[in-house]
């Protein structure tokens, strides 16, 4: 008994000087999906004006996963490469990768755009203003 307290108040100090993930969740506006057609190009599939929420860990400042839907079903993907880009008035782009789920993270100061090359798809997530 005294070795899983011992345990417990370790992991508590180690969590508490790590630091414990952020989250934040993301209501957006819009989101539009697209499938991979005949040439390998993005083709629009539909359109929702709801889209329940999205979730973001941040982890690090080189890590973070998403936790979002397609339908009924809830994904998790994991991003641990990261570079921006300055995009002047619009502001700072940056673009997450996921080696793991074979995707990439566009996140901008409008909009989230996931692309999943593993499964041929990607989502637009308009974000309201």
């Amino acid at each position: 008994m005294k070795n899983k307290l011992a345990f417990i108040l370790i992991l508590l100090c180690t969590a508490s000087i790590a630091g414990i993930s952020q989250e934040t969740k993301i209501y957006p506006e819009k989101t539009v999906y697209y499938k991979t057609g005949i040439n390998n190009e993005l083709v629009y599939v539909n359109e929702e004006n709801y889209q329940e929420e999205l979730t973001f860990f941040i982890h690090s400042e080189t890590h973070i996963s998403l936790n979002f839907y397609i339908g009924e079903y809830r994904y998790t993907y994991f991003f641990d490469y990261h570079y921006s880009d300055d995009n002047g008035a619009d502001g700072e782009i940056q673009y997450w990768k996921s080696e793991a789920n074979e995707a990439l993270l566009i996140l901008d100061p409008n909009k989230i755009s996931l692309y999943s090359f593993k499964d041929n798809w990607a989502i637009v997530y308009h974000i309201k203003e």
